[in-house]
């Protein structure tokens, strides 16, 4: 037996002693890491209150189906209704969470409907329209929430009745707006024969 033969078992066995303790020590220190995340002060989690007549079921035509929808699929990030779980305040999820209900509350929220998307026939067609776009394309629900969510998936039939019913809601408030436009004009002619 030659003398390397002889070596390398002996090498191997302390390699693997290195290897457990590497592999031990990222763990506690990975340990270590997470919990001091959990003290770290996370951003705010809120629910503001949900004033009436703000609410995008007090200012357009819902049908039972569209907002059965809308609870089970949009309104736990696109309202003040926001149910927070209990992984919702474990760092670092809990950042990513209440950023992607922040954005999401900015970009359309239900429960402020008449003081933000649909505070203007024109800015509410558009959220409507784009809504519909996003719902048909599969971006909403984001694909990250129906990991945990997957009641919230839409099947094609609800798209195309969430669709349908957008396409709806924009017809109507585009004709209350021409209808609007015209009585501004005719208030506006007739004060101009006084």
């Amino acid at each position: 037996m030659s003398r390397k033969q002889v070596l390398e078992p002996g090498r191997e066995q302390p390699r693997a002693a290195r290897n457990i303790f590497w592999v031990k020590a990222a763990a506690i220190l990975a340990g270590t890491v997470f919990s001091a995340l959990q003290i770290v002060p996370g951003p705010a989690k809120t629910n503001p209150p949900v004033l009436p007549g703000h609410t995008i079921e007090d200012n357009l035509r819902l049908t039972s189906a569209v907002s059965g929808l809308l609870q089970r699929a949009c309104a736990d990030c696109h309202s003040h209704q926001t149910r927070w779980p209990w992984y919702s305040r474990i760092a670092p999820l809990s950042w990513n969470i209440a950023q992607d209900v922040n954005s999401a509350r900015r970009a359309m929220n239900f429960s402020e409907w008449s003081t933000g998307a649909g505070r203007l026939p024109g800015s509410a067609v558009g959220t409507l329209a784009a809504a519909c776009a996003n719902v048909k394309s599969g971006r909403m629900p984001l694909a990250r929430y129906l990991l945990l969510h997957p009641e919230a998936r839409l099947s094609a039939q609800d798209q195309a009745m969430f669709c349908e019913w957008t396409g709806l809601e924009i017809a109507r408030l585009l004709s209350e707006k021409r209808l609007a436009e015209r009585l501004e004009t005719a208030s506006a002619g007739h004060r101009s024969e006084e």
